[in-house]
């Protein structure tokens, strides 16, 4: 089983390793064409792989396919002909394509090493290298790398249309993944979460930075998001990438007032089930039910929900300042939204390289995009933030790129 890294290349693991075998048979002139014909090694392959990230259809399920082809060409036998491609970016498809592939590979090896006549027959046709016909007759055609795994994707057409009907953005596992989380899902695309500073502060303990920068009360703030969508799949993102991903937004949309309003409500009924915590102070938790403030960078991309500059309007209609993060991939929205209390964009790299192993981003140009977002925060003439993120182990060392391209 192998995962597709970025542009269909195989991913900087362990990974690695089988590739770097499988070439040096290929071409290690010492010994035979192929090695492994006179050996009883079987395999199947299954790739892992994101169609979000597959603009060119080339790419998911690359790894997979190539080792499926070195293997034949080397004189492995394949228990299954093609081979099996799961796709996480469309419901549950790639658990159907595993349990589909694991079924036909289990089946074969029943066929192989359980019935005695399977097993008779494959001992003669494996053990003796002179008999052309069993040769011809296991050996597999070599197939273009496009057409494997295809045969899968066209028997899963319909089921793919089923999970489609109605354009729902979270799938039901996902839903049930967010909501163990503590997530309050809202409509379609939206959820509220409690922030763990509103319940330190209810708690008579410090609250946030904004609390600490600018003297807001963090347990009058609501955490929130209008779209659990996002264009990137960051490696230092707590959330456990439970949430989907695109590049764009083609779900079913609900109304900017009607999520508000049942945000404010969810928001309000957790603050109610904190009453009964040791230590919250009973002035605090009163006060808690007004909410003053809105942080929209709980889950996803928030500025990606096509409507989100009414939904800002309707925050600050009910008085509500707004804090809102964006990961710098939609420059566009930045310049359409409306002035808010502080608007941030997130720079989780300061060179294309880090910035692609880092947020393992949808887009192709997404360091022109976080550039070009950069610059719009320079004329919107409100308070912006660049906001840094130095991650250990990945780009804690890049400081002084940092420094460059602020």
């Amino acid at each position: 089983v192998l995962p597709t890294d970025q542009g269909g290349s195989w991913p900087a693991t362990t990974s690695t390793n089988l590739r770097d075998a499988l070439q040096d048979l290929q071409h290690d002139w010492r010994i035979e064409k192929a090695p492994l014909r006179s050996t009883l090694l079987t395999f199947a392959t299954f790739g892992m792989g994101s169609s979000a990230y597959d603009d060119d259809g080339t790419t998911m399920g690359k790894p997979a396919k190539e080792a499926f082809q070195q293997l034949c060409e080397l004189g492995a036998k394949p228990l299954v002909s093609t081979v099996g491609v799961g796709d996480s970016a469309v419901g549950n498809r790639a658990k159907r394509a595993f349990v589909k592939w694991e079924k036909q590979v289990m089946e074969k090896l029943v066929e192989i090493y359980v019935t005695d006549d399977a097993a008779a027959n494959t001992t003669k046709s494996w053990g003796d290298d002179n008999d052309d016909d069993d040769e011809q007759q296991r050996e597999p055609a070599v197939m273009d790398l496009e057409d494997m795994g295809r045969d899968n994707d066209d028997n899963d057409e319909n089921e793919e249309e089923a999970d489609d009907t109605g354009k729902e953005m979270v799938t039901p596992s996902q839903a049930k993944a967010l909501k163990k989380e503590g997530y309050k899902l809202i409509g379609s695309h939206s959820a509220v979460k409690l922030c763990r500073w509103t319940k330190h502060q209810l708690r008579g303990r410090g609250g946030c930075y904004k609390h600490t920068f600018y003297g807001i009360t963090s347990y009058q703030c609501m955490e929130a998001t209008p779209s659990l969508a996002c264009a990137n799949k960051c490696v230092f993102c707590w959330r456990h990438h439970k949430n989907p991903v695109g590049k764009e937004w083609r779900w079913k949309m609900d109304d900017p007032y009607q999520i508000v309003d049942q945000a404010v409500k969810q928001h309000v009924q957790m603050i109610k089930e904190t009453k009964g915590i040791p230590g919250v102070q009973m002035d605090r938790w009163k006060e808690a039910h007004t909410v003053r403030h809105c942080a929209l960078s709980l889950v996803g991309e928030p500025i990606m929900y096509p409507r989100i500059d009414e939904l800002l309007g309707e925050l600050h209609f009910r008085n509500i300042s707004t804090f809102l993060v964006t990961n710098g991939q939609h420059p566009a929205a930045i310049d359409r939204i409306r002035p808010i209390t502080q608007l941030y964009v997130s720079v989780d790299a300061p060179t294309p390289d880090s910035l692609v192993a880092i947020d393992r981003p949808l887009f192709q140009d997404a360091w022109d995009r976080l550039k070009t977002s950069l610059k719009a925060l320079k004329v919107k003439g409100q308070r912006t933030v660049a906001r840094l993120t130095v991650v250990k182990g990945w780009n804690s060392d890049e400081i002084q790129g940092y420094a460059q391209l602020i």
